[in-house]
């Protein structure tokens, strides 16, 4: 290859770099493994939701999604007051969502964007016992949550 084919080429790739950065391909949601959003003091509340890790869109208003793991019961009571803590711990730009699978080993987070959930996701969706969706802009703030899974039961939904 001469000197000219290899310029055409580097700005051809770099074009091209360029051309998918603009479409938005280039910037695709990337998994970061960090803590949630903010660490517990030593005397902040324990809660029973064993954090699994955190991820932010990178795209668009930065959306953040949490995920958690809880096999017991649920008290609503408490469901509500972690989900109420969180929300004021959040530092995402619009939406925050924190999800609670049934075990660790089956929690992942949505092949789509953070606000279309986890869509048509069967195998996952049969892991997901609560979501709650924190919307910044509008104030909106609602708990599912579900006795078996998201897949097989009708939702229960709180305004918090």
């Amino acid at each position: 290859m001469n000197r000219n084919q290899f310029r055409f080429l580097s700005i051809l790739a770099i074009g091209l770099v360029g051309f998918f950065h603009a479409c938005g391909v280039a910037d695709k949601p990337t998994q970061s493994e960090q803590q949630p959003i903010s660490q517990p003091s030593i005397t902040e509340k324990k809660w029973p939701y064993q954090f699994l890790e955190s991820k932010t869109e990178q795209t668009g208003h930065n959306n953040v999604m949490d995920l958690y793991a809880f096999s017991g019961k649920f008290d609503l009571d408490e469901l509500k007051a972690f989900c109420l803590d969180r929300k004021q711990k959040s530092t995402a730009k619009v939406f925050y969502y924190v999800v609670i699978f049934d075990n660790a080993a089956n929690a992942s987070f949505p092949s789509s964007p953070f606000t279309a959930k986890f869509g048509l996701e069967e195998n996952t969706a049969k892991h997901i016992r609560a979501i709650y969706e924190y919307n910044q802009l509008n104030g909106f703030s609602e708990l599912e949550y579900h006795d078996k899974n998201i897949w097989e039961n009708i939702p229960n939904r709180e305004k918090i």
